[in-house]
């Protein structure tokens, strides 16, 4: 109902503007105002489908954002530990149960990502999703502020993914909020 006036007043501007003051043109702008003074249910409910699908999209990037990132960290962790983290940071996993550690981080981010794109496919779903991505993204920024605290700074890698889960908690916490 607020969009309403403020489409009314846009066109009867567009109206005004689009009549030659200098013919007797006034009675069609007239008509056009008064016809978009009822608008349509049909036009109602496209404009609120539209607008409901903008904020779906707006409260769902943050867990399509989130899938993306937690499933490429995921992979990094599982898919070959001994050649791929030696790349990233200064972790080997030369034992079996390194090994095994790592691929059970991998799938139990993988579950998480899988339930954060349900969240964005169904949208009875979306604020659960959202809740569990909060607790995700802080769980792991606590953990990392906390070894700040106690072990020092790490790498730019580990700081860089601190500052992704701030921005990703925060975001989903806005969310959350917003109705």
């Amino acid at each position: 109902m607020i969009g309403y006036p403020c489409l009314r007043i846009a066109i009867m501007i567009r109206s005004l503007i689009e009549s030659n003051p200098y013919t007797n043109n006034h009675h069609n702008t007239f008509k056009c105002i008064i016809f978009w003074q009822e608008p349509r249910n049909k036009e109602i409910n496209n404009s609120r489908k539209f607008l409901s699908s903008i904020k779906m999209i707006n409260k769902t990037l943050h867990l399509k954002v989130s899938a993306i990132i937690v499933i490429a960290v995921a992979l990094a962790y599982g898919i070959s530990p001994n050649r791929v983290l030696p790349l990233l940071v200064n972790i080997t996993a030369y034992s079996t149960d390194m090994s095994n550690l790592l691929r059970a981080i991998m799938c139990l981010y993988l579950g998480f990502a899988a339930f954060w794109v349900w969240g964005t496919i169904k949208s009875n779903h979306t604020r659960n999703a959202t809740i569990t991505n909060v607790i995700f993204m802080g769980s792991l920024a606590t953990g990392r502020l906390l070894s700040i605290v106690l072990d020092g700074l790490p790498s730019k890698v580990f700081i860089i993914g601190l500052l992704v889960e701030i921005l990703l908690m925060t975001w989903g916490i806005l969310n959350l909020k917003s109705k």
